[in-house]
């Protein structure tokens, strides 16, 4: 029961980011005393990955990418409806869990995006309640 617990703790969290912290030497009495220091995310974090699933069982690949800090754009439209629906309330979950972000874009395309890549939208939105909101 143990394991099952951890398989699922570790695949629904993330690690933090390692960031590399480059020191510049500090200049003497008669020079600047600012030492800037500069940090740099991995690459991987700028990543966007696109998916077009045709089966359900590809959801696992859409939450580690997600999981991994990349943004996913995922196509369900080959997918059937039914299981197009189950793959987008999974992904959509699973963005929710890590603090991600998920959008509809398209008929049948989506945008998810980890916690720190927010997503714009230019477009207004039509609430339940009438109110008419700018993204």
């Amino acid at each position: 029961m143990n394991k099952m617990w951890d398989k699922l703790k570790s695949f629904f969290t993330y690690e933090e980011e390692e960031f590399e912290t480059l020191e510049v030497p500090v200049r003497g009495e008669n020079g600047n005393n600012i030492v800037p220091l500069q940090a740099h995310a991995s690459a991987s974090s700028h990543e966007i990955v696109v998916m077009r699933p045709t089966s359900f069982n590809e959801t696992l690949l859409a939450v580690r990418c997600l999981k991994n800090r990349s943004t996913v754009i995922v196509n369900v439209s080959e997918m059937s409806e039914i299981e197009s629906q189950r793959f987008v309330d999974f992904i959509s979950g699973s963005a929710y869990a890590l603090d991600g972000y998920q959008e509809r874009v398209g008929e049948g395309i989506f945008i998810l995006t980890p916690s720190h890549v927010g997503i714009r939208s230019n477009q207004a939105l039509v609430t339940s309640d009438g109110i008419v909101a700018r993204g």
